[in-house]
């Protein structure tokens, strides 16, 4: 399941390529977005803004009692926040802003694809709503899986 909300770019050709940030709401989005806008600036690119829901799993629906349809609805509009008030802060007003649902590292490297992405960006240390130690080292992953140019902001 995936939703895709997105802006137009004024800045940039919309033919330009990406470069994707992915940002999970964590203290490092907002670097993460500073980053990636910097060079997209810099290479005249577009910029895009990721936020990927992770699946509930079914212990942990179990114990939450919710359903997995009840989980990502909520956390896509707690996604759209994340990605309003980035682009509000630090004035990305074209940047795309991308929702999706599916697990992290993938959905990331899947839409750097999907997208032609120059390059993806993201942090080192995200903490979103799901803890690190059930999605495992999701920058590792991302760096085995991609097909892309992959920046970590530390």
């Amino acid at each position: 399941m995936s939703t895709l909300s997105s802006s137009s770019s004024s800045k940039h050709p919309s033919s330009a390529r990406p470069v994707l940030a992915a940002v999970d709401g964590s203290s490092f989005s907002r670097k993460v977005a500073e980053v990636a806008s910097r060079i997209a600036d810099a290479f005249n690119l577009r910029l895009a803004l990721l936020h990927v829901v992770e699946p509930l799993t079914e212990p942990m629906a179990s114990r939450l009692q919710l359903s997995e349809q009840d989980w990502i609805e909520s956390r896509l509009r707690e996604g759209q926040l994340v990605l309003e008030e980035l682009c509000r802060d630090l004035r990305l007003e074209s940047a795309d802003r991308i929702l999706l649902a599916g697990p992290v590292p993938e959905t990331i490297c899947g839409e750097a694809e999907d997208a032609d992405a120059e390059m993806i960006v993201l942090g080192a240390h995200g903490h979103g709503p799901v803890p690190r130690i059930m999605l495992g080292s999701v920058g590792d992953r991302v760096a085995s899986l991609a097909t892309r140019t992959v920046t970590i902001v530390r």
